[in-house]
């Protein structure tokens, strides 16, 4: 089985593609790791791709600094450039949800989801 589960921070703004098709997404998740002995905190960063209709909603809707739980699976894709090939692993994500506190305007304090 392929599946993916990822709850994160966004590191910058998504990017569309030109025919917003498709939306890359850049996901921070942090955790604990013993590095020489002592416990430090690590971050690792995710490459996330969101399709179609979700990606447009994921571009419209959040930014850089929202708080993310991806559901989907692991890819790898090649490419050439320069005469290189390049390999990517990429999430690409099945359900993108939106979690986080309401936008400023908004005058209770709870905890706000949106599913795309």
């Amino acid at each position: 089985m392929n599946q993916v589960n990822l709850t994160g921070a966004l590191g910058q703004d998504p990017k569309q593609n030109p025919n917003k098709t498709v939306c890359n997404l850049r996901v921070a998740t942090n955790g604990r790791a013993k590095v020489d002995g002592e416990w430090t905190d690590i971050t690792d960063w995710h490459n996330v791709v969101v399709f179609g209709a979700k990606g447009e909603n994921a571009a419209r809707f959040l930014n850089k600094g929202s708080e993310v739980a991806i559901n989907g699976r692991l890819a790898t894709r090649s490419y050439e450039k320069d005469g290189q090939k390049v390999w990517v692993t990429e999430v690409v994500a099945n359900d993108v949800k939106f979690i986080g506190k309401r936008s400023e305007g908004n005058s209770d304090n709870s905890e706000e989801e949106l599913m795309f």
